[in-house]
């Protein structure tokens, strides 16, 4: 808040009690959960100093958020905060085409896709949420772990991005049809995810 009482910046989190430790948490299925500053802000780094610090006097066991990228960091460390780096894959530009997009790709991964092609594997566009859900729910399984996704939320929130044009649902499958690995990709005006 400034002089005037507006809001100026605002750090919203999902905070839950595990035993007896009360934990913020990054939500499931959320990409990224950070700040957001107003564009108009006067003094951006007090405004982020402030957000850190009324975070830290709410006295938590533990803070977990992703923040999205260029998100600035440093005013958590200052506080003594680990930071770790994540990487995710994002298409930035979706008007280039499919031939661009693969030029985009690093060597590394254009060498997986050709092998993929060689070996006959294809993709299969499929929009069954339940299906996904199912073959996810398998997948994780198959690794000892479990798929901690409420399934009517994973399943309503697939549904939501294909009614609204914003997803889809991709299997690669083996030259027997049997699935190999599935992809549920979503994406906005600008970048796919």
């Amino acid at each position: 808040f400034e002089g005037n009482k507006e809001i100026i910046a605002f750090l919203p989190f999902m905070e839950v009690r595990k035993y007896f430790f009360n934990i913020i948490l990054q939500p499931l299925l959320c990409q990224t959960n950070g700040w957001w500053l107003a564009p108009d802000i006067n003094n951006q780094e007090e405004a982020c100093k402030n957000l850190v610090n009324q975070a830290e006097a709410l006295n938590k066991h533990w803070f977990l958020q992703f923040f999205p990228t260029g998100t600035s960091t440093h005013f958590w460390e200052e506080k003594g905060y680990s930071i770790t780096q994540r990487r995710t894959f994002t298409i930035q530009d979706l008007s280039k085409s499919e031939d661009s997009l693969f030029e985009s790709l690093s060597s590394a991964q254009k060498r997986q896709v050709r092998k993929a092609e060689r070996n006959y594997f294809s993709i299969e566009e499929n929009h069954s949420a339940e299906d996904f859900f199912l073959f996810h729910t398998q997948c994780v399984g198959q690794r000892g772990e479990n798929n901690h996704n409420k399934e009517s939320i994973e399943i309503h929130l697939i549904n939501e991005a294909l009614r609204r044009g914003n997803g889809t649902i991709l299997y690669a499958k083996d030259n027997e049809g049997n699935k190999l690995s599935a992809l549920f990709l979503v994406w906005d005006c600008t970048t796919a995810y």
